[in-house]
């Protein structure tokens, strides 16, 4: 996929990694790859996105399904079940490229204060995520578009965008 067929192109490295996002404007000229410009945000990645749906989505199922009003993600005694959160949520994530619904099934959450290992299932839909994603890929859209305005080009200069990363 690194073959074009003039000898002098501009090409767009689009990274959304799970922890950062970086972009950078290279060129290829004689067979030659030179980075023209870069940007990123060190604070933007997949993580992010999969904390977002964590706390709108699945935090309030849980508080609604068990009552629990204590339950954060700040608070150390809901450590354990916020990371099982996150995982799944990440691996939903994946599924929910594919098809518009996923099923979370966690078969132990938490334990309950009898010593019950209680269970949460939740069908996430992406629907539900789309509008929570959006302002994730907007961020890294501004980006692209300032690393663009530096260099005083557009997107009509690049003949590719290549995608990196998880997200």
């Amino acid at each position: 996929g690194f073959q074009s067929k003039s000898d002098k192109v501009l090409w767009m490295i689009y990274d959304f990694g799970g922890g950062t996002f970086d972009v950078a404007i290279v060129q290829v000229r004689d067979g030659q790859i030179q980075i023209v410009n870069h940007g990123g945000d060190e604070y933007l990645g997949g993580k992010d996105i999969d904390w977002k749906i964590v706390e709108q989505l699945l935090v309030p199922a849980v508080q609604k399904e068990y009552g629990l009003t204590d339950f954060t993600r700040g608070n150390p005694k809901w450590k354990t079940a916020f990371d099982q959160l996150k995982y799944h949520v990440e691996e939903a994530k994946i599924q929910l490229s594919r098809k518009p619904v996923y099923p979370i099934i966690i078969p132990h959450l938490y334990q309950d204060g009898q010593g019950k290992l209680m269970e949460f299932e939740y069908e996430l839909q992406r629907s539900a995520i789309d509008p929570l994603i959006e302002p994730f890929v907007v961020r890294s859209i501004d980006i692209c578009k300032k690393v663009l305005e530096e260099k005083r080009l557009s997107t009509g200069n690049l003949e590719k965008i290549i995608l990196v990363g998880g997200p």
